[in-house]
């Protein structure tokens, strides 16, 4: 069955009921001679980071299944957890069973420059550990994970290398994670650049992209620089 069979379009046309965006590149539901390339996008959230599972639950009930996906912070995990081949009714049951005091490492208060509460060493092993040691690279389905750098402000988009370290770094809010150190830089959380990733699902050659927004304020924002990062975390 087609993406825009009937069927389809009003489940897509509920999703932004639901305030899903639905997002192709050119021409809502218009048929293409090429088959979309679809990109799932999940944002932001903190805590509400396993909300995404139930988007997931809801597009394999109609045997939709993204070419790629995105993660920007606690959208990183999901991500990462559904590029390696997770169904949704496997993500629920990690969710379920998931020991979230287990995964606060705690570190000396605000030790170093940009220093947090939290290492992130135990978040780092548990991604690592439930995508069976795979890198970026190797999963199932592509995948892409934002984070920030910090001495710049600057988005970067993660496509290869080590994926729990990826998302440790896509999961570093400012003053509760220690920043992660990736190749001599610092990286922070995406979501402080993009707490809604969509623009690198298009770096990624998505043409039509489903993007589930999570977060509180849905506003962007413009960090430029530590000082303005850290801004956005008060």
């Amino acid at each position: 069955m087609s993406l825009f069979s009937p069927n389809r379009r009003e489940f897509l046309q509920g999703l932004v009921l639901a305030g899903i965006s639905t997002l192709p590149a050119c021409g809502l539901f218009r048929e293409s001679p090429k088959p979309p390339v679809i990109a799932l996008v999940l944002g932001s959230g903190a805590a509400r980071g396993f909300a995404h599972i139930g988007v997931i639950k809801a597009l394999e009930a109609q045997g939709i299944r993204p070419n790629l996906v995105v993660g920007s912070s606690a959208g990183s995990v999901i991500a990462a957890l559904y590029a390696s081949g997770y169904s949704g009714l496997e993500l629920n049951r990690i969710g379920l069973n998931l020991d979230e005091a287990a995964l606060a490492d705690w570190a000396y208060p605000f030790a170093g420059r940009f220093g947090g509460l939290i290492k992130g060493d135990a978040l780092q092993s548990m991604v690592n550990r439930e995508v069976q040691n795979k890198t970026i690279e190797q999963m199932a389905m592509p995948l892409g994970i934002v984070a920030t750098e910090l001495q710049t402000g600057k988005g970067v988009l993660f496509r290869r290398g080590d994926t729990g370290l990826a998302v440790r770094a896509s999961c570093a809010v400012p003053g509760v994670f220690q920043p992660a150190v990736i190749q001599g830089r610092e990286y922070v959380d995406g979501g402080l650049v993009a707490p809604v990733p969509v623009r690198y699902a298009y770096e990624m050659g998505a043409t039509f992209v489903i993007a589930v927004n999570i977060s509180s304020d849905a506003s962007a924002f413009n960090a430029t620089g530590t000082l303005g990062l850290l801004q956005q975390t008060i």
